[in-house]
């Protein structure tokens, strides 16, 4: 949805994404595939010149600063899966309580 609103200099309920379903269904390869990708894109929009702003809901906005916020906002998803996992007796990585605290986990 953002890529293609990045490329577009739009980015509304109008930018196209790929189905969650379609994401659902796929491969633990190929959603890491897809992730990687994401991420190439993500830098060529960042080096990109020629993409300085972009529409974002109605508002130009500088494109780090959208980059930014949707950085953040996924840090927030990230933490209620964190959470989510926590709360219904998860393994969770070793990584993930160091990094959070031994004592925000229950195992």
């Amino acid at each position: 949805m953002y890529i293609s609103g990045f490329m577009k200099g739009k980015i509304d309920e109008t930018s196209a994404c790929d189905s969650e379903k379609s994401i659902e269904l796929s491969s633990q390869l190929t959603v890491k595939t897809l992730l990687e990708e994401t991420n190439k894109q993500i830098g060529q929009i960042i080096t990109n010149e020629k993409i300085r702003t972009v529409n974002f809901w109605g508002t130009k906005t500088d494109k780090l600063a959208v980059l930014s916020w949707l950085m953040q906002h996924e840090q927030l998803h990230y933490g209620k899966l964190i959470l989510y996992l926590a709360q219904v007796n998860q393994k969770l990585p070793s990584s993930i309580k160091e990094m959070w605290g031994r004592s925000s986990f229950q195992n």
